[in-house]
């Protein structure tokens, strides 16, 4: 886990203001926007965030990993870097499928698993909504665009030589 400097915990702190005073229901929905929002920070969700969290919506540790774990663009600290791969229609068009599965082959894992080094969970969703820039994918919260095999495995290999 990484110690986050008075700054960092201050935006988390601000962010979790925001939810204690606004107007907002606090329910599962305002939950995930607020997951979303402290994502949006740090590029995952800081476990020094869990406290606050948990106090605020009244929730739990297994409550907020199950959430961060069903709702594919969340990241959890610490866990695999999530490939989220587009099989929408026009991706499927463009050779999407031969591409899922050159990935699942190459990380010896199927879509919903975690690659055999545990860097990366492979994930499809049925749309990225880039559609005229297929085949897309997002590594984490970055998206990559016309991809294929060949662009995409250089960037897991540099993934995996810094991890």
């Amino acid at each position: 886990m990484k110690q986050h400097s008075e700054q960092e915990l201050l935006k988390i702190q601000n962010i979790l203001e925001y939810y204690k005073d606004s107007f907002l229901p606090l329910d599962q929905q305002t939950l995930i926007t607020c997951l979303k929002e402290i994502q949006s920070e740090f590029n995952y969700i800081p476990m020094e965030s869990y406290p606050g969290i948990i106090e605020l919506f009244n929730t739990s540790p297994q409550i907020i990993k199950s959430i961060i774990h069903r709702i594919p663009s969340l990241i959890e600290e610490g866990g695999p870097h999530l490939l989220l791969m587009c099989s929408g229609e026009r991706c499927k068009e463009k050779g999407a499928y031969q591409f899922i599965q050159d990935v699942e082959e190459y990380l010896g894992c199927k879509v919903g698993g975690i690659s055999k080094d545990g860097l990366f969970e492979l994930k499809t969703q049925s749309c990225l909504r880039r559609c005229a820039l297929g085949k897309n994918l997002n590594i984490d919260t970055t998206p990559y665009t016309e991809m294929n095999f060949e662009k995409l495995k250089p960037i897991i290999d540099t993934i995996r030589k810094n991890k």
